[in-house]
């Protein structure tokens, strides 16, 4: 209210009389416009034209308040404004002051992004505009402002590109821009370019993704980790996401033998509070750590990152996250009937999490040996998918999942040749949700 009290940002009183009535309502449910009307223009008859104008203003107001509070929250730019401004008034003197702050900001130490190298050359563009009002260009040095655009350009020209390439590889989008091999080659013959975060980090994870080797992964995990305090926390978090990524989609491949790496890659993101934003973990997120940490055997440190993360948690879908991961926790302990009561206390929204609850559900009646519930819930879980009406790659993987589990519950575990059939054709499958566990299963039989 104090910004709009203030004569200079807004002239209008029934601006402030229209935010004080919004400010003091407390009811759920939007306002009746009638009575918002009443509270602003007294007893003039309803004129919903009026209203929407008014409505319309004070939108603007809000909006304007907003971005003023947006610059006093970065003293950069607050700083450039108020040198800019002195610049374009000609006042030498205070152009000079601000030049120096502008100049002392910039060379404090500390993370080094994209925004640092454009902000770099804006200082020294407004500089050189000086100068050459001053018909003293000739003294000036040409060669710091070119310096830092090219490596906003370059570090930003590969950080789109590799975004593209890693939501390509995900959502297989076509994207017509590609990074010019020569650009390529140039990053990688020059030691000063590769010697900025900004763009050796991005240009790793590029090539990583063109060629997919070992020794650049592991390059480039090495890279970020000695250089995560150079860069400035945004594009720590996406260099850390793209990272992250790479490991869960090599797993979802097959790469078991990523999974301790993975996870403890994972660990430092909740250590450099790098997976939250705002305070909130994301349900894939959280499953895709207890996941990861059954698979090593950690049960200790699992159990207590289910529970200390448990608020962490979107609040629409806590319950159902919760509970279900609570209940892959009780299966590794082989707490089976605990397992099911925590399954069973909630019906499941989110088609991932239910499909995930049904077959663990179906895991648990075959560590019981209840060969009877493991049939009829599998045939259950079959017409589930063709209700949902799940098409694709998920129905493959899931529905050949239910097929297999009535395989595993009619085979015959003293005929070795039939359970090898079984292993044999589970283990051709390219498409199979759970395939570790069937395979691990059917070897236990032939005591492998």
């Amino acid at each position: 209210m104090r910004f709009l009290s203030s004569p200079y940002f807004n002239m209008r009183e029934d601006s402030r009389r229209l935010a004080s009535f919004l400010l003091e309502y407390d009811q759920p449910d939007a306002p009746p416009k009638a009575d918002v009307f009443r509270a602003v223009f007294g007893d003039e008859p309803y004129d919903d034209t009026k209203m929407r104008l008014q409505m319309s203003y004070l939108q603007k107001k809000i909006e304007d308040f907003w971005a003023i509070e947006y610059l006093r929250s970065d003293p950069y730019e607050w700083l450039w404004g108020q040198y800019v401004s002195v610049h374009r008034r000609d006042l030498p003197k205070n152009t000079r002051h601000k030049n120096r702050e502008l100049d002392s900001r910039l060379a404090r130490p500390g993370p080094r992004g994209g925004s640092y190298y454009l902000n770099r050359y804006r200082v020294i563009k407004e500089q050189h505009d000086r100068f050459f009002s001053a018909s003293v260009a000739g003294t000036f040095d040409y060669e710091s402002p070119v310096r830092a655009l090219d490596i906003f350009y370059t570090g930003s020209k590969l950080r789109y590109a590799c975004m593209a390439m890693l939501y390509r590889s995900v959502y297989d989008t076509r994207y017509r821009f590609e990074i010019p091999e020569d650009l390529l080659r140039k990053v990688e013959e020059n030691a000063q370019l590769m010697a900025v975060p900004f763009i050796s980090l991005y240009y790793r994870f590029f090539r990583l993704m063109q060629r997919g080797t070992s020794p650049e992964f592991s390059k480039l995990r090495e890279d970020f980790l000695a250089s995560r305090s150079l860069l400035p926390e945004d594009e720590l978090r996406e260099v850390y996401t793209m990272i992250r990524n790479f490991y869960v989609r090599h797993i979802n491949s097959g790469r078991m033998d990523l999974v301790p790496e993975a996870l403890a890659f994972y660990q430092l993101g909740l250590d450099l509070d790098l997976l939250m934003e705002n305070g909130v973990l994301t349900g894939f997120t959280y499953s895709n750590i207890v996941a990861m940490a059954l698979k090593t055997g950690d049960i200790e440190w699992v159990a207590r990152f289910i529970e200390q993360y448990r608020d962490h948690l979107p609040r629409r879908s806590r319950a159902e996250t919760y509970s279900l991961n609570r209940a892959r926790l009780e299966y590794q302990l082989k707490n089976y009937d605990s397992a099911l009561k925590l399954l069973r206390q909630l019906t499941y929204k989110d088609i991932f999490r239910a499909v995930t609850s049904r077959i663990l559900q179906l895991k648990i009646y075959w560590e019981l040996f209840d060969v009877s519930l493991l049939l009829s819930h599998s045939y259950a879980f079959q017409r589930f998918l063709k209700r949902k009406e799940i098409i694709g790659y998920h129905y493959q993987l899931w529905n050949k999942a239910a097929t297999y589990f009535q395989k595993l519950a009619r085979v015959n575990p003293y005929d070795k040749s039939e359970v090898r059939k079984l292993l044999t054709a589970i283990q051709k499958e390219k498409v199979l949700a759970e395939k570790e566990w069937f395979v691990q299963q059917l070897r236990s039989m032939l005591h492998l």
